[in-house]
């Protein structure tokens, strides 16, 4: 793995903490953001979080990206 822990002084994990997963993927390749959709960022973004408020892996399983009939799920 690149990384033990988030850190502050990681440019990525600073970028995700002040503008989510979404202002990530566009500074990191504009193509790539258009290619995740709005749910799968929007899960990310409660999975990506410091620990103290980040999602419990039953509360992760209720969203609406790992639901089969979500028809976002692979596209935006």
């Amino acid at each position: 793995a690149p990384f033990n822990e988030c850190s502050a002084a990681d440019k990525r994990w600073a970028l995700i903490l002040s503008g989510g997963v979404r202002a990530l993927l566009i500074a990191s390749d504009p193509d790539m953001n258009n290619m995740v959709s709005d749910a799968a960022v929007d899960l990310m973004n409660h999975l990506l979080v410091p620990a103290s408020s980040r999602w419990t892996v039953d509360q992760a399983l209720f969203h609406a990206w790992l639901r089969i009939e979500d028809p976002t799920r692979m596209t935006r």
